[in-house]
């Protein structure tokens, strides 16, 4: 007993749509795992001062530095720099922070309060910025680095 070609055509015709449909799924579901795998820091840096309970204030002129990795990936920061001018030329140099190389995990961000100030000339810091293992250069905003200008001066 055949089936009317009606009948088998509409079989076929839901076939294909179900395949198209599970296609475009596992693609979707690709892409969203691509987005989050994708090496990402977040890099801050804001004037501090460090102190000791019952000691007060051990350093005024410090550099708080925040890594935050916003991938599900581990990334190996090898180091940190910053560039500024000094009589009308650019400088640049690696800056020592305790702890650095350091392995940044999802949950596990970099926190350290460090007295760099010193080293830099803070008027005309242009940028602060960390070296990952790949060679990627991660960027301290503008707006961080402008604030960070501004409250040395507050003081």
């Amino acid at each position: 007993m055949t089936t009317p070609p009606s009948e088998s055509n509409n079989f076929i015709f839901w076939i294909a749509i179900w395949g198209a449909v599970l296609s475009t799924i596992a693609i979707l579901v690709r892409i969203a795992d691509y987005l989050q795998d994708r090496r990402s820091l977040k890099v801050n840096a804001y004037a501090a001062c460090e102190g000791t309970l019952g000691v007060g204030i051990t350093q005024e002129d410090a550099l708080a530095l925040i890594i935050t990795n916003r991938s599900r990936r581990p990334i190996y920061v090898e180091s940190v720099g910053a560039t500024w001018e000094k009589e009308g030329k650019k400088r640049q140099a690696l800056l020592l922070f305790p702890n650095i190389p350091y392995t940044v995990t999802e949950s596990k961000p970099y926190r350290q309060v460090f007295n760099v100030l010193e080293e830099v000339e803070v008027t005309s810091l242009k940028s602060i910025f960390v070296i990952d293992s790949l060679s990627k250069k991660w960027r301290v905003p503008r707006k961080s680095i402008k604030r960070l200008r501004e409250k040395r001066f507050e003081t």
